[in-house]
């Protein structure tokens, strides 16, 4: 019976198929000519119309569809606790492609508010960044911002994980990436609450530590970035001037007491320490006493450019104190790791000119920038393009270990070991 049923089924395809191809034909074969009429053979309309009548009778199966609903959650109206539940298990199962195409779905098909995904997206991001849980984190938020570029709550995520994992100035890149995001006055006050909170906090830390010099470059690049209102200025005027920085707090003071909310106690700081401030002429020369080495520096610009020793290999870095990390180009580190053996350490978001982009982190067994060597350094190698004869640059993981100071009129980088 079943052989009978499948052959039958058989057949009836068979004869629609030849009767699609003969409808085919007639509409788009040549008109014979003349002296080939007879030999065309004419369609009997009997057999025409018991074919029509056989296929009438099939019902075909419903077409499946390629709707991002079908993809991220295999079913179609789903209810709104079931949709929930799908999200989290996705998120949970670390399926963060299907997890975004899940969220997308549900900003396109409901009006109601009622499969609202967001808490559930921040919750396990705030897990992930409790976790200090770096790859997982990396591939959620570069996947999300890929769609959702300018969601500010996540992207304050993202800076929050950069400080907690100590990539100071790639947090204070992103919060400056933010803020040109803050269109209302309700993500305005957020996105300035969270600066305030992260300079104070950077500040309490760095000084808890005894890293004034990292402090003294944070503030420089918040200042660079226009992070800093002017009570947060004042505040540096006062670090610099703790630190001897005395050219530096002169340059503060001198603008601030343009600024109404801050003058009379920028104009109080200068009362008080006038004698400290008024010396500072010779500060510079002084700044070199006590260096150990200098290396040859070239212009490129407003930057400079310096070599920097990686195993037995040399490139050719542009000095930036607001990178966080020292960077590679995709190019450079391909020319090097056909040289040298490099352990790859994970992944992590960078704040570039091009907006938020994925890096591997890199384990270099050796540094060397002038005469001091380096072990068990980082680089970061990111798909950027640079300019002629240059590799890459030289960020703070690498000058933070020293004491350091650019003279721009000799061209020279003054180094020293850190206390």
């Amino acid at each position: 019976m079943i052989a009978k049923q499948h052959s039958t089924a058989t057949l009836l395809a068979s004869a629609a198929i030849a009767f699609s191809a003969g409808l085919y034909w007639d509409q788009w074969r040549p008109m014979p000519s003349n002296s080939d009429q007879g030999l065309m053979p004419e369609v009997n309309s009997s057999s025409k119309r018991l074919l029509e009548q056989k296929l009438s009778s099939f019902t075909l199966p419903p077409k499946k569809t390629n709707h991002p609903a079908d993809l991220a959650l295999g079913v179609t109206g789903m209810a709104a606790d079931d949709y929930r539940a799908s999200f989290k298990q996705q998120l949970s199962n670390h399926n963060y492609a299907a997890a975004i195409d899940t969220y997308q779905v549900s900003l396109d098909t409901d009006d109601t508010g009622d499969f609202d995904l967001k808490p559930l997206l921040m919750k396990h991001i705030e897990m992930l960044i409790n976790s200090s849980s770096q790859d997982q984190f990396t591939e959620l938020t570069e996947l999300y911002l890929s769609v959702f570029y300018d969601d500010i709550e996540v992207l304050l995520s993202l800076a929050k994980f950069n400080r907690s994992t100590g990539f100071l100035a790639e947090a204070a890149a992103i919060l400056h990436l933010v803020k040109s995001y803050a269109y209302t006055n309700r993500d305005k006050i957020t996105v300035e609450a969270t600066i305030d909170d992260f300079i104070s906090q950077v500040h309490i830390d760095l000084v808890s530590t005894d890293d004034l010099f990292g402090l003294a470059n944070i503030y420089q690049q918040m200042h660079r970035l226009n992070l800093l209102r002017p009570i947060h200025r004042l505040r540096q005027a006062q670090f610099s001037i703790q630190t001897g920085s005395m050219a530096s707090a002169r340059e503060i003071l001198a603008d601030l007491i343009q600024e109404p909310s801050v003058s009379a106690e920028a104009e109080q700081i200068m009362l008080n320490h006038q004698q400290e401030l008024s010396l500072g002429k010779g500060n510079k020369m002084a700044l070199k006493n006590g260096y150990s080495d200098q290396v040859a520096l070239v212009g490129r610009g407003n930057q400079y450019l310096t070599n920097l020793e990686i195993e037995e290999s040399t490139v050719a870095l542009l000095i930036d104190t607001g990178a966080s990390m020292t960077t590679l180009s995709q190019a450079a580190f391909h020319a090097l790791s056909t040289k040298h053996t490099f352990n790859l350490m994970g992944q992590r978001m960078f704040s570039t000119a091009n907006g938020i982009a994925k890096g591997d982190i890199y384990r270099v067994e050796r540094l060397k920038l002038g005469k001091f060597t380096l072990n068990g350094s980082q680089l970061a190698v990111l798909n950027f393009t640079m300019p002629a004869g240059v590799d890459g640059l030289l960020g703070m993981n690498v000058l933070a270990q020293f004491r350091f100071h650019i003279d721009q009129e000799k061209q020279l980088l003054y180094l020293a070991d850190r206390p």
